[in-house]
């Protein structure tokens, strides 16, 4: 914030989405579904590290 400057994030090819859950933890946020403009829904869960500006899968499998 001391430089008042925008830094365009690496999107590692995800694209846009609405309809998502976020959560923000440390130097992190936790992205979850959501749907992008072609009504896809998404089933999956993304990090953004702050602190390298890059998105990251996460390995969502599990059992319920």
């Amino acid at each position: 914030l001391d430089t008042r400057t925008w830094v365009k994030a690496n999107n590692a090819g995800f694209t846009a989405r609405y309809f998502h859950s976020i959560a923000q933890s440390n130097d992190s946020m936790y992205i979850f579904g959501g749907k992008n403009i072609h009504s896809y829904c998404h089933n999956d869960l993304l990090r953004f590290s702050f602190g390298i500006f890059f998105f990251i899968a996460l390995d969502d499998r599990g059992t319920y």
